[in-house]
């Protein structure tokens, strides 16, 4: 999926689209396992795409394969290791927890692709970003997320979860799909990564 001026169709399978253009189907692969083949590149660009507040330490990130509601998925194009999908499902809602796409093939229409994908699960998504204020790569991302259909929430005051004891609160905004948030919605949100989600 190389220069992505791209129509997509469904595939079938709600973790795959395959592109009308290419001979080539891009797909989420679940990682179970540090042993799984994508798990070294899916940990290297984790580690470099997130700052350290914003992330888990590895062990941690280990520990959460094993939970049944925690999806650490592989972004792939054929072979080829596109970028990450991080994500927690309960039966209403996605919390999309971290998102990347290698440097290298960012701008390309693979993020753009990721979403789809989970949009076809018909559920609400739910996920955190650095106030648009920030900088110019923060007003972005919001952009890019807008494009995609996505609400931003200014009056959500939210804090990350810690992943560490050690961390300072780490103040983010709320976007969500395909409607903004209402108080009940958020709180039943809040309410589930508080006791669903893995932090310290």
């Amino acid at each position: 999926m190389k220069n992505l001026d791209r129509i997509f169709r469904g595939y079938g399978c709600i973790d795959k689209i395959a592109c009308e253009c290419y001979n080539t189907v891009m797909e989420l692969k679940r990682l179970n396992s540090e042993c799984d083949e994508y798990f070294s590149s899916a940990m290297r660009l984790y580690e470099t795409a997130f700052p350290e507040i914003e992330r888990r330490d590895r062990s941690d990130c280990v520990a959460a394969l094993g939970m049944p509601n925690f999806h650490a998925d592989c972004v792939l194009d054929g072979d080829e290791f596109v970028g990450i999908a991080f994500y927690w499902e309960s039966d209403g809602f996605i919390f999309l927890d971290h998102f990347a796409v290698a440097k290298h093939l960012r701008g390309s229409g693979y993020g753009s692709a990721v979403l789809l994908i989970l949009k076809n699960k018909n559920k609400q998504i739910i996920l955190e970003i650095e106030p648009p204020e920030a900088d110019s790569t923060a007003a972005a991302r919001k952009k890019f997320y807008e494009r995609a259909g996505f609400v931003f929430n200014p009056n959500i005051d939210h804090v990350q979860l810690r992943f560490r004891k050690s961390d300072a609160p780490c103040r983010l905004k709320i976007m969500s799909y395909p409607a903004a948030l209402s108080v009940q919605e958020y709180t039943r949100f809040r309410q589930y990564i508080e006791s669903h989600v893995l932090h310290a």
